[in-house]
């Protein structure tokens, strides 16, 4: 059964959205959101944002950054750090969160709290290994999931790599592990959204502003990890982010 609203009720939701899931959200950047728009498919769009809230899959408009400076993020907006990130897009990240929560993505900080950090300040390992601080809780299962980057090559064959493929440590030759990406939502500070204000989308490297982060055990290395550009679409290329939820676990 689908949970969201049948498509006569697009344009009432696209009324509703603001005051009634995003919060805070509404009284930052309500009239930057476009209203959400039913599909014959019965999924929807919401901007240049494509999703179905049935599968809970959504999809985005990307093209790989410019720089090859060591990597932070795997993607931010225009406006965020694209001289470190393997990815760019010109949708606003608010417009994202939206369709994350619209496809019952459940955000969380658990990864963000209480890090260990180092004499600069800085994290310097995943708290799940900080036997001074004891075990921390997995993130909900509701706020996991897998993000891919597909597009078209020259002979119209489609490519697809989860984005930890696309990313190497220069040292070590190893990409970064298929680890989940959390929906940790970012944050308010003085009442803008960060995410909007620093243009961070997804972080390789821990980041409270960015609307999701990686959950890996090297989300502190800010140095070493580098895009591989062997695999990576060329820049004139458009791509698309294919978000997707984890598989229910098992029952044993």
């Amino acid at each position: 059964m689908n949970p969201f609203p049948s498509p006569p009720m697009a344009r009432f939701l696209s009324l509703l959205l603001p005051s009634f899931l995003l919060g805070d959200l509404a009284v930052a950047d309500a009239m930057s959101l476009p209203a959400v728009e039913a599909q014959e498919d019965g999924t929807f769009l919401l901007g240049e944002i494509h999703f179905d809230p049935g599968t809970r899959e959504i999809r985005l408009p990307a093209r790989t950054g410019e720089s090859d400076a060591p990597l932070e993020y795997a993607l931010v907006s225009v406006r965020g750090k694209v001289h470190e990130t393997l990815l760019v897009t010109a949708v606003p990240p608010s417009h994202l969160q939206t369709a994350l929560l619209l496809c019952h993505y459940q955000p969380s900080t658990v990864i963000l709290e209480r890090p260990r950090l180092d004499n600069r300040g800085n994290p310097v390992r995943p708290l799940e290994e900080d036997e001074r601080q004891g075990p921390r809780a997995a993130p909900p299962f509701e706020s996991q999931m897998k993000i891919r980057l597909e597009w078209s090559d020259e002979s119209g064959q489609l490519q697809s790599y989860p984005l930890s493929e696309l990313i190497q440590n220069q040292l070590t030759e190893a990409v970064i592990p298929d680890s989940p990406w959390i929906f940790t939502g970012s944050r308010f500070f003085e009442g803008g959204y960060m995410a909007d204000i620093t243009g961070s989308i997804m972080a390789t490297y821990l980041d409270a502003d960015a609307l999701l982060n990686l959950s890996w055990g090297g989300n502190q290395d800010d140095e070493n990890w580098f895009p591989r550009r062997d695999l990576l679409p060329p820049l004139t290329v458009k791509a698309t982010l294919v978000l997707t939820p984890l598989a229910l676990p098992e029952e044993s």
